[in-house]
């Protein structure tokens, strides 16, 4: 039973380039994102309660979390993405119900709402199959009232004798948030974090997202590497957009290399465009 909750054209669709080339296969199985994948798939296929996933922004999150829904869903399994965490505890279980039966949500009470994820959640574990919940930007569910709704699926994974998986994803704040309601910080059984790329994997990221992007007669040298990781801190983000406009700046020069001159000249832009590093 697959879901059909994640619609391709979404917000988090993958037609955006910069998702494409981080959710490049042969890059991505050699990063730190790679491992953190494989915790999350390792807490699916062992029927963990919960997996975390941690980041600060631009750490490529969300990517590393269609990447890991498209997995299990390429199984058969079912993935509900709550892609907007601030919708309280009531809302939530209206939100969840609608995704998992397709009936509409706009009224209701609360048991009404348990009951008929109960019933879904039983179907699928006749059907043999799994369901994952990702809440992405968890850290902003601050209420221990909408924690606590949470900690209520997981009961019904364990009434219904079902592979039932909750993901977590947020800042770092996440961790203090779960730990205000100990029931479900103690079901969790993964923790993955991502961290900024180092010097090393920072030059590696940039030569291969120029190749992604079709720019393979482009260079960019060691100097101006090591200036992309000074002036992003190792943000992938902030690297994809460094080295966009720097591209652009290469060949109002006639150059086919990225040099630190182009780098500091369109890292001094940024703010104009928005795109700080953070």
């Amino acid at each position: 039973m697959t879901s059909t909750t994640r619609n391709r054209e979404n917000p988090r669709s993958m037609s955006d380039p910069h998702r494409r080339l981080l959710c490049d296969s042969a890059f991505f199985a050699e990063s730190q994102a790679g491992a953190a994948e494989l915790k999350l798939a390792y807490a699916f296929e062992q029927a963990l309660d919960v997996a975390v996933l941690i980041g600060d922004p631009g750490l490529g999150k969300t990517t590393l979390l269609r990447r890991f829904a498209s997995r299990v869903e390429a199984t058969g399994d079912t993935v509900i993405d709550v892609f907007y965490p601030q919708l309280g505890a009531d809302g939530l279980l209206a939100f969840i119900a609608g995704e998992l039966d397709g009936e509409p949500t706009s009224s209701g009470r609360r048991e009404d709402w348990i009951r008929r994820i109960a019933n879904r959640v039983r179907r699928t574990a006749e059907q043999g199959c799994g369901l994952v919940i990702v809440v992405d930007d968890a850290h902003l569910m601050a209420d221990a009232a909408t924690l606590e709704s949470l900690q209520l699926l997981l009961n019904l994974r364990e009434r219904e004798n079902a592979r039932l998986t909750l993901v977590m994803a947020g800042q770092r704040s996440l961790i203090a948030n779960l730990n205000r309601v100990p029931a479900l910080a103690q079901r969790i059984g993964v923790t993955a974090t991502l961290l900024p790329l180092s010097r090393t994997e920072t030059a590696s990221y940039a030569r291969h997202f120029l190749r992604a992007m079709r720019h393979a007669e482009v260079t960019i040298d060691d100097d101006a590497a090591l200036a992309l990781h000074e002036m992003t801190g190792g943000v992938p983000r902030a690297v994809n957009r460094l080295c966009e406009m720097a591209i652009v700046v290469a060949a109002a020069d006639g150059a086919s290399t990225i040099r630190r001159a182009d780098v500091q000249t369109v890292a001094g832009e940024l703010p104009r465009f928005g795109c700080d590093a953070a």
